[in-house]
């Protein structure tokens, strides 16, 4: 099938990968660093140093998303392998110093540097170019209600290398319409739909090798976390209330604990030129305070650098930016574009208010009218808010409140240290990426139309999509 082809792609290409940044890491530093450095020992390290340097690559890439060539553009594929490739250079150069305790030239790190920028280039270009002789799958988009269903069959155009959606077919019982599959078809796409509907269909597609693309709910993202439970004679899925152990929390503190404090060291050059920006300009304060919400919904004082007009919310409720924005600064257009207006939030992990990864902090008046229809909207207060997090990478400014608690709920549930690292890297990331900074568009206003008709009638937003 096209899915199956694409990925034996990406494996064949990740296989290649790793080949030729190991192949170059060996050849410099067999024949550059064996005969620079003078031990008799090194020349027998010459494996172990290739092995730990492709674990430490492999590791970056992967959690860069850099592996998922089919998936990712060629812009993000390049940021995430350029990133990867200097943090290992730097990293293994650094080890080599400890290893050797002495002043090594950096010189055949640079070559490494600029062998491996060349091959990624190079795999990048030619990965891409293979793929896009594959052509996007052919899908049937399947829906219950015509609730967000438009916004979501534009995305699924908009990726036009992933699908193309041929028919749309709205579902109004458990019985799968008789030839609903062309034979050129070979992906169902469910959306919103009651359980009994998307049961029925997703077993059809199983027995068929039909590929499924699901919108998920609440449940379905909890049960990511679950663990098999073999105490009887049949299959039990446990469901853990929180995944964050004591040590868990003792070593994430403490990480947020230094993190932070270096943080606001090295970038105290950053916090003074955008103080002085923000002052010039309007003459204004500095920082914004804002109450938000945190672990179990306690609140706390959040610190941002201002980027809108003095008093932009006076006299009014909480309001969200939207696009062109004018009560935003041209300053503030600036540090929002690249996040410098979040660095003071440092300052409020090291506090202790905040971690460096968890759900963003939401303002209480928001959560409450939130609730009043989506009832699970609060679990994201089961883990302390964070600076970055599963929502602000792979969500949206403008994502609706719905899907961002999707977000925040898959990372509650999948919770490790070595996520929080990967996240961190993803931030990394994304910073060159500006889609995530834009303001309200279409899909809010979507999100708030059905909020506005369901309010009233107190319904769960979760009952009522699915």
């Amino acid at each position: 099938m096209q899915t199956n082809r694409k990925r034996s792609i990406e494996k064949l290409m990740t296989f290649f990968y790793v080949l030729l940044h190991g192949s170059a890491f060996y050849f410099i530093w067999k024949v550059i660093y064996s005969a620079e450095v003078h031990e008799g020992r090194i020349r027998n390290d010459n494996i172990i140093l290739t092995f730990l340097y492709l674990l430490i690559i492999c590791f970056l890439a992967k959690s860069l998303d850099g592996f998922r060539i089919n998936s990712n553009n060629k812009f993000a594929l390049f940021v995430s392998h350029y990133i990867t490739i200097v943090i290992a250079d730097v990293v293994t150069y650094g080890i080599l110093l400890l290893e050797f305790r002495k002043y090594i030239t950096p010189v055949p790190m640079l070559y490494v540097l600029g062998m491996n920028i060349v091959i990624s280039t190079l795999w990048i270009l030619i990965g891409k170019t293979i793929l896009e002789h594959h052509h996007a799958r052919n899908c049937i988009l399947f829906y219950y209600d015509d609730k967000d269903v438009r916004y979501l069959k534009r995305k699924l155009d908009e990726s036009k290398d992933q699908f193309n959606v041929v028919k749309s077919v709205k579902i109004e019982s458990d019985v799968i319409p008789d030839g609903v599959f062309e034979n050129n078809v070979h992906c169902a796409v469910i959306a919103y739909m009651p359980g009994e509907y998307r049961n029925e269909l997703m077993k059809y597609c199983f027995k068929n090798d039909i590929d499924v693309v699901l919108t998920p709910k609440v449940s379905d993202i909890l049960l990511r976390g679950a663990h098999e439970l073999d105490v009887i004679d049949r299959p039990l899925l446990e469901m853990n209330c929180s995944s964050i152990t004591l040590v868990d929390k003792f070593i994430k503190r403490t990480f947020d604990i230094i993190s932070s404090g270096l943080a606001i060291i090295v970038l105290s050059p950053v916090f003074l030129i955008t103080a002085a920006a923000i002052k010039i300009q309007d003459g204004g304060p500095v920082f914004y305070k804002q109450k938000r919400c945190t672990l179990d919904g306690k609140e706390f004082e959040i610190y941002k650098f201002r980027s809108m007009i003095v008093d932009a919310e006076k006299n009014q409720k909480a309001v969200l930016a939207a696009k062109n924005d004018s009560r935003i600064t041209k300053v503030g257009s600036f540090i929002r574009a690249t996040r410098i207006d979040e660095l003071p939030q440092f300052i409020n992990i090291l506090k202790g208010d905040m971690s460096i990864v968890g759900p963003r902090p939401e303002r209480r008046e928001l959560i409450e009218e939130y609730t009043d229809y989506i009832d699970s909207f609060p679990f994201r207060t089961k883990v302390k808010a964070g600076l970055t997090g599963y929502a602000q990478l792979y969500g949206k400014y403008n994502s609706n409140p719905y899907n961002k608690l999707l977000f925040d709920l898959m990372y509650v549930q999948k919770f490790s240290v070595l996520l929080d690292l990967q996240l961190i890297l993803l931030t990394l990331k994304i910073v060159f990426i500006k889609e995530s900074t834009d303001g309200v568009d279409e899909e809010f206003e979507i999100f708030k139309d059905t909020f506005e008709k369901n309010k009233k009638q107190k319904s769960d937003y979760d009952k009522v999509i699915f």
